[in-house]
């Protein structure tokens, strides 16, 4: 028995949801000259760890991306067409 495709949706959605906020998190973290500014030492935060899950929490977002669309193709060019329509 498979999945049905809403349950792959979801899926599909919320890992989009956890890189995301992974990636935000760890960009926040790295952002230049923040650490310093809220007092904290950059020698005292194991950056080499969040560079590794930025890298990959934002490559992970790329393909569930990538995925999410294929997935919603029919509808975004459904969309695209009415909205083409629209404006002639």
């Amino acid at each position: 028995m498979g999945m049905e495709r809403r349950d792959i949706l979801y899926c599909i959605d919320m890992g989009m949801l956890i890189a995301f906020l992974l990636c935000g998190v760890t960009g926040i973290i790295k952002w230049p000259g923040l650490v310093n500014v809220l007092g904290l030492d950059y020698r005292a935060l194991p950056m080499g760890a969040f560079t590794v899950v930025h890298d990959w929490s934002g490559l992970v977002f790329c393909a569930l991306s990538l995925v999410h669309v294929g997935m919603h193709r029919k509808w975004l060019i459904a969309m695209t067409r009415a909205k083409m329509r629209m404006r002639r």
